[in-house]
């Protein structure tokens, strides 16, 4: 008799299982855009606060957060490019930050086109740094050095912080005249890199220093770039390639601590009861914690948002956020909150 039992229990075991598991399969794919919106150009991935143009079928829905965010795509050649269009930056990817992990946060970033300042350099145009200020993009210091290349290069990078204090930080290589690989770049050799300043860099200048050996008057360029990109091509690009580039990856981070969480979701609930729609569909932003009935100033703003263990998808998106394993609760009513 314990035995029938057992099998009983096994079968409706299994059962269940298989239920928790062809629930968890998606059955779509997840929601980055806004409905309507166009959610890719050419290889690149535009998930909202970003977007392009107007939502399908409507006349008003922008697909975007504001202008800092609008992407064009430009569909002219066979390989569709997206472009920042305030900025005019060419976007070679955009990615939503991993708040959640607490082992090493990653902040929201977007991936750009950076110009190289070259100096002596024949036939070679002097381009401008991105100049950021106003927007809600600053220079990742944790993705992106500061390159200086060529033999007893001297190159340094300097940026005002808000209150006029100039940073400067910069580096110098050694000569090797054999040997042209990036490779050296870690050594200094003909190549030299050094890490940005953490303070908010929206612009910056860039100066090489007088040569004191005239004979070595030479090219020479520098630049701030993505380091994975960047050793990503020492394998099978020299410094003499290099020189042929006009511009190279940068990553730069983007907030949304300018803007309320009423624009961003698009509601006029009150702070506490829109926080507590958000943690029902399994959205978490950071600083919510802090938020009671007698403060609710900390959920208006936004300094970045996530969806919760299990969920993924777009947190800046109120169902954005889908879940592998649980179901958000269809019958939340915000009207029942407690204040």
């Amino acid at each position: 008799m314990g035995a029938r039992r057992l099998v009983v229990v096994l079968v409706h075991l299994i059962g269940f299982s298989w239920l928790i598991t062809k629930n968890a399969l998606p059955s779509l794919a997840l929601t980055m855009g806004k409905s309507g919106c166009q959610t890719e150009c050419g290889n690149v991935s535009i998930p909202f606060p970003f977007g392009i143009g107007i939502g399908f079928g409507s006349t008003n829905n922008k697909c975007f957060l504001d202008d800092w965010f609008e992407i064009v795509c430009d569909n002219s050649t066979s390989s569709p490019t997206a472009y920042l269009k305030r900025t005019n930056l060419q976007v070679l990817n955009i990615s939503l930050g991993d708040y959640y992990s607490s082992y090493i946060p990653s902040p929201d970033v977007i991936q750009v086109r950076n110009p190289i300042t070259f100096w002596n350099c024949t036939d070679r145009e002097t381009r401008e740094s991105l100049n950021l200020t106003g927007s809600p993009f600053v220079f990742s210091a944790s993705d992106n050095m500061f390159t200086a290349v060529s033999c007893d290069v001297r190159a340094l990078m300097s940026s005002s912080t808000l209150d006029e204090v100039e940073i400067s930080v910069g580096c110098k290589s050694k000569c090797l005249q054999t040997n042209q690989s990036l490779m050296n770049c870690l050594d200094g050799v003909n190549c030299c890199q050094t890490t940005i300043p953490s303070y908010m860099i929206k612009t910056f200048s860039t100066t090489f220093q007088p040569e004191t050996d005239k004979t070595r008057i030479a090219c020479k360029y520098a630049f701030v770039v993505d380091q994975e990109w960047f050793i990503s091509k020492f394998n099978n690009t020299t410094s003499v390639a290099l020189r042929d580039m006009d511009y190279v990856p940068a990553t730069l981070e983007w907030s949304l601590n300018s803007y309320s969480k009423h624009q961003i979701y698009e509601t006029n609930l009150s702070a506490l009861q829109l926080t507590k729609l958000l943690r029902n569909n399994s959205i978490r932003c950071l600083g919510d914690s802090s938020i009671s009935s007698v403060n609710q100033t900390a959920a208006l703003s936004v300094q970045g948002c996530y969806c919760v263990g299990g969920f993924e998808g777009n947190p800046y998106l109120l169902a954005g956020c889908q879940g592998k394993t649980s179901i958000i609760d269809p019958n939340f009513n915000v009207d029942r909150v407690t204040i």
